[in-house]
């Protein structure tokens, strides 16, 4: 998916799966649970989201009506 390679860190790799709780698919803080999100992951890899909008909620189209 793209053509820039990807540097592991192993040790950040292995203390993030410590975090990282597989039943809610989150990461479990002190403070509370955070889950990334597409966008985090598009940051987080140099991915450039692109193309049509996909609106699940129909947002899109009531403000068009």
């Amino acid at each position: 998916m793209s053509k820039q390679s990807i540097n592991i860190d192993e040790h950040l790799l292995a203390t993030a799966l410590c975090l990282w709780n597989f039943t809610s698919n989150t990461f479990y803080f002190r403070l509370g649970l955070m889950t990334p999100t597409l966008l985090d992951m598009a940051h987080i890899f140099g991915f450039r989201p692109h193309g049509m909008p996909v609106d699940v909620v129909g947002e899109s189209h009531r403000r068009k009506n």
